[in-house]
C-alpha cells in the first residue's frame, strides 16, 4: 500500500511537470527572437591626390567632429610645380607690364632670358623623354611613364614658343592687340598657380562628420594611390538596427 502511494505520487509530479512545461511553451510560443545588427553610416576617406602620408592625426577608436584635420599627403613634386607655374605667371605679368609701358631694352632683355629658360627646359625635358623611351623599350618604365614624359616634352615646346612669341613681341614694340594677349596670358598663367593650389589643398584630409573612427587602413610613411580610402569614420546620429523576419511573422511586426 505504501509503495503504491509513492508511485501515485511521482505520476502525479511527472503529469505536474509536463502540464507545467507545455504550458510555458504554449505561453512562449508568441515570442519572437530575431537576430540583427546594428549599423551606421561608414564614410571612407581619401584624397584626390596620389602621394605618401606626411602625417596621420587619428587612430581607431578616436572621436572626431567636422573639420578635424585626419592626414595629410606629402607633395614635392606639386609643390615644386606650384613655383614652376608661379615663375610663368611673374613673367607673363613682366610681359603685360612691357606691352603697358613700350618696349623698353630691359623688357626686351627679360624677354629673352624667359625664351632661352624656356629652350633649356625643352632641351631637358626632349632628354628625360628619350631616356624614359629606352627605358621603357626595355621594360624597366611603364609606357604611362613615357608618356608622360612625352606630355612633358610637348608642354615644354609649346611654353618656349609663347616665350618665343612674348620675345618678338617685346622686340616690334605692343600695339593694341598685343597688350590684349599679354593680358590674356597673364590670365592664363594664372588660372594654371589657382589650379595647382587647389590640387595642394586637397594634399589635406578633413573629417566631414561627426563621428568615430573605425579602421586606419595606412599610416606615415606609406604611399596610397588617388581615393584610397585610408580613414572610415562611423557618423554620429546614424545608427539603426537591422533584423532578419522570417516571410510568415511579417503581419504580427507593427511599429512600437
Amino acid at each position: 500500500m505504501k509503495r503504491l502511494s509513492i508511485s501515485l505520487v511521482v505520476i502525479l509530479v511527472l503529469t505536474l511537470s509536463i502540464v507545467v512545461f507545455v504550458a510555458y511553451r504554449l505561453g512562449d510560443s508568441e515570442r519572437v527572437v530575431a537576430q540583427g545588427f546594428v549599423e551606421s553610416r561608414m564614410l571612407r576617406l581619401g584624397s584626390k591626390l596620389a602621394g605618401r602620408i606626411d602625417r596621420l592625426y587619428v587612430e581607431e577608436g578616436d572621436s572626431v567632429v567636422q573639420g578635424d584635420t585626419l592626414y595629410i599627403i606629402s607633395t614635392p613634386e606639386l609643390d615644386a610645380k606650384l613655383l614652376q607655374v608661379e615663375a610663368m605667371l611673374d613673367g607673363a605679368k613682366a610681359i603685360e607690364d612691357k606691352a603697358k609701358a613700350g618696349t623698353r631694352k630691359p623688357l626686351v632683355a627679360s624677354a629673352y632670358d624667359m625664351w632661352q629658360k624656356a629652350e633649356v627646359g625643352v632641351t631637358y625635358a626632349r632628354q628625360t623623354y628619350r631616356r624614359v623611351a629606352r627605358l621603357c623599350e626595355q621594360g624597366v618604365v611603364s609606357a604611362q611613364k613615357r608618356d608622360e614624359a612625352y606630355a612633358n616634352l610637348e608642354a615644354a615646346k609649346a611654353t618656349a614658343r609663347a616665350a618665343k612669341s612674348q620675345y618678338m613681341l617685346a622686340v616690334e614694340g605692343a600695339s593694341r592687340e598685343d597688350k590684349e594677349a599679354a593680358a590674356a596670358q597673364v590670365r592664363q598663367a594664372q588660372s594654371v598657380v589657382e589650379e595647382v593650389e587647389r590640387y595642394l589643398a586637397d594634399r589635406v584630409v578633413y573629417s566631414p562628420v561627426d563621428g568615430e573612427v573605425m579602421t586606419v587602413t595606412a599610416y606615415a610613411g606609406e604611399l596610397v594611390g588617388t581615393g584610397y580610402p585610408v580613414i572610415t569614420i562611423a557618423e554620429n546620429g546614424t545608427a539603426k538596427a537591422v533584423f532578419n523576419i522570417a516571410e510568415n511573422l511579417l503581419p504580427q511586426i507593427r511599429m512600437g
